[in-house]
């Protein structure tokens, strides 16, 4: 068996990508290895990269500043955190960030629960990485990532929060009578090991 061949499986599974956002997020701890209490990720934030103003009601994020600094929004207030600064952006939160620097900006990212975070990420991240999003990042089949963001609780303003449950809320099931979970399943599930 070629050992440098499952490194590279873990490492793919490991870390992934967002080239529209240019955010690179390596699992530090998986859902999994914490019996979903829990995701640890490193986040690399490209210049001119970040994340777009969004609420999730389904699980906290927390950032630690590592390296560099990052334009934060937090409940519509912006902030710049520094190395070592530590925020938490609790369920019903408006958080969003960007790396308004030239250098990249290092981060440690918790989301408490784990689980739903991880396959959001895991799904969304895919879906750009595969080229599946336009410009803007959104799904280009909008079921799809009605799925996601029904599923994780995730909503993005101007629309409020009750509206955007119940407008993903009723595409997401249609995504899903059409096979949509299965789209998204190749996404969820870790590459299988080559035999030996």
């Amino acid at each position: 068996m070629d050992a440098s061949r499952n490194t590279d499986v873990h490492d793919a599974w490991r870390t992934i990508e967002n080239p529209v956002e240019g955010v690179q997020l390596t699992f530090l701890q998986t859902a999994q290895e914490t019996a979903g209490a829990r995701i640890v990720l490193r986040m690399v934030v490209a210049p001119g990269g970040g994340v777009n103003p969004e609420v999730h009601t389904k699980f906290t994020e927390s950032y630690e500043v590592l390296e560099g600094v990052l334009a934060f929004e937090l409940g519509g207030s912006p902030i710049r955190l520094a190395p070592g600064t530590t925020l938490s952006a609790p369920p019903g939160t408006l958080h969003g960030l960007r790396n308004d620097t030239g250098s990249p900006v290092t981060v440690r990212v918790t989301a408490t629960p784990g689980n739903l975070a991880e396959r959001g990420l895991r799904a969304y991240f895919g879906l750009c990485r595969d080229g599946l999003v336009n410009r803007a990042g959104m799904p280009k089949n909008p079921f799809l990532g009605a799925i996601i963001l029904n599923e994780t609780g995730t909503y993005f303003p101007p629309l409020p929060v009750w509206l955007s449950r119940v407008l993903f809320a009723a595409l997401a099931a249609i995504g899903r009578r059409m096979g949509g979970e299965k789209v998204l399943a190749r996404y969820w599930e870790p590459p299988s090991q080559p035999s030996g």
